[in-house]
């Protein structure tokens, strides 16, 4: 659950970017990398504490 809210929200963030100041789909998918990579992050942190 973790992983996936916080892919979504980046993408979300970079949808919104793209919309507001980019014409391209950079924003989305560089949304999506950070997202991914925030939600890796959490799950192997809240892994490693149990």
């Amino acid at each position: 659950m973790q992983f996936a809210v916080t892919t979504l929200a980046g993408m979300a963030i970079g949808y919104w970017l793209d919309r507001r100041y980019l014409p391209s789909p950079l924003g989305l998918l560089g949304g999506l990398l950070v997202g991914s990579v925030v939600g890796m992050y959490v799950l192997a942190k809240s892994l490693d504490k149990k």
